[in-house]
């Protein structure tokens, strides 16, 4: 806050005032140091980010974003969903979370982007940094005026680690991802520019832990400073997040994702709550305390509307889904929604009066 300028009288009394030569001075001086930081305070004001910050937010995601289903429908209908390409679903259906497993191949010596080995291999965007160029692509065509995209990255290994099991590493084109999850981080920083990521670093800022951050209120930057940008977290609760987090250290310095942390946790700044109905208080509880909630519509059941509705009340600030289209297979027309056409709207519970609807991201 800037402090108050001095009043024209006020400075009309200071210059008429009899006071000796030098003691007329200092006044004047410091009178003048005063007006001089006024003004530039004034003007930092201006040019300050405007708008919501980020947790002030709700938008739509996506479960498993790549997703195509190539199987038969009978045989395994869990895994009968299917999505447009990435830049189709940012562009034309609103979404503004994606959601992509990776895994590192033996053969290829890359990340790739699929489900599960053999089983369901479907993808509209096979190697990792392709899909990134996609997104990265279609922000561009966008001029930079979108609401950042978080982009929540979950590495698997587990045929890899059943073929190490039976002996047999080998038999599977997959590597074990352990000693290389920080790799994740090179092959996103060779895609994606250091300056449109919202990295751990930033929201931390000057405080000692980014959970410290965070519960201020302050930490997440405000829209207008974040359009055109992508956070990325690290999806993953287990081995993967210890190694990235450097084990007990909980240190994320120096790191393109977020982690998917519990409250308490040092690095806790998103939460993985994926049932909105059973997991109702603690989500209540984690955007209360400024986290970015990341949790879903619905699940392999098929359309939950009621699921999806208490999603949207409790706050929770990405709301992923299988439904970003009407699923041809399905024939009702069923569409997960923010309730309408826009991509984005204010946080029902955490937004302030002062978030503007109209002024987030057009339709």
């Amino acid at each position: 806050m800037c402090p108050p300028a001095p009043s024209g009288i006020l400075l009309a009394m200071v210059s008429a005032h009899p006071i000796a030569g030098r003691a007329r001075r200092g006044r004047l001086i410091a009178l003048a140091a005063t007006l001089a930081a006024v003004t530039a305070c004034a003007a930092d004001d201006a040019s300050a980010p405007a708008g919501p910050r980020l947790d002030e937010l709700q938008a739509k995601g996506t479960h498993n974003s790549y997703h195509t289903f190539e199987g038969d429908r009978a045989l395994i209908p869990e895994l009968d969903y299917r999505f447009d390409p990435l830049a189709t679903q940012l562009g034309e259906q609103g979404v503004r979370q994606l959601e992509l497993d990776v895994h590192l191949q033996r053969s290829s010596g890359v990340f790739e982007v699929y489900h599960v080995p053999l089983v369901d291999e479907g993808t509209t965007c096979r190697r990792f940094t392709d899909c990134l160029g996609q997104i990265l692509a279609w922000s561009d065509s966008q001029g930079g005026g979108h609401v950042p995209v978080f982009v929540f990255i979950e590495p698997k290994d587990d045929a890899a680690q059943v073929a190490a099991e039976l002996d047999n590493p080998d038999g599977v084109d997959e590597l074990l991802l352990a000693g290389h999850v920080a790799e994740i981080d090179d092959a996103i920083l060779a895609v994606i520019p250091r300056d449109r990521l919202i990295t751990p670093d930033d929201v931390r800022g000057d405080h000692a832990t980014l959970a410290e951050a965070v519960a201020t209120g302050a930490a997440w930057p405000r829209l207008d400073a974040a359009r055109g940008r992508f956070a990325f977290v690290l999806l993953d609760q287990a081995s993967a997040r210890e190694e990235y987090r450097r084990g007990d250290a909980h240190d994320l310095s120096g790191r393109v994702m977020f982690v998917a942390g519990e409250p308490g946790d040092p690095d806790a700044a998103v939460a993985i709550l994926d049932d909105p109905v059973r997991d109702a208080d603690a989500i209540a509880a984690a955007v209360a305390a400024h986290l970015i909630v990341r949790t879903r519509a619905d699940a392999e059941e098929g359309p939950e509307p009621a699921r999806a509705a208490a999603a949207m009340a409790l706050g929770a600030h990405f709301i992923s889904t299988d439904y970003a289209r009407p699923d041809p297979d399905r024939g009702d027309g069923y569409v997960f929604d923010l309730g309408g056409a826009a991509p984005v709207r204010c946080n029902p519970i955490s937004a302030t009066a002062a978030c503007d609807a109209a002024a987030l991201e057009a339709p």
